[in-house]
């Protein structure tokens, strides 16, 4: 039995030492976060300055975004217009071109049933001269 009173009294002691070393890592811990924390806080107005000067040069960069944006739309307009009119200017040259055609084989038809009409004739004709 004395032998287990004094192993008990020797993990008593070692469970102590270890709590000891416990607390020390975690003061250490602490220090280090307490450090960390006042180097944010150092920081934390630079932070605030470098985001203020980020905004400053946004605020500059909206109107030439804004310029930008109002070319693009008007060079979209200008496409769509332009491309409108090619369209238009297609459609009315092929009407005209078919006008033309028309016309020219309604011409066509005339002067060959005029060319018929005379051929025609003269054959008449030579058939009356050598009747007679």
């Amino acid at each position: 039995m004395e032998i287990l009173e004094t192993v008990n009294q020797y993990c008593g002691y070692a469970v102590n030492i270890l709590l000891v070393v416990v607390l020390l890592v975690l003061i250490f811990v602490l220090l280090k976060v307490l450090g960390i924390l006042s180097d944010v806080k150092k920081m934390m107005p630079k932070v605030d300055s470098t985001l203020d000067i980020v905004n400053d040069y946004l605020d500059e960069f909206k109107i030439p975004v804004r310029a930008i944006v109002n070319v693009s739309m008007s060079v979209e307009a200008l496409r769509a217009a332009t491309e409108m009119t090619i369209k238009n200017f297609a459609d009315k040259m092929s009407e005209n071109m078919r006008i033309v055609a028309e016309f020219l084989r309604q011409f066509w038809d005339n002067l060959s049933k005029a060319q018929k009409e005379e051929t025609s004739e003269e054959a008449t004709f030579v058939e009356v001269e050598k009747g007679e």
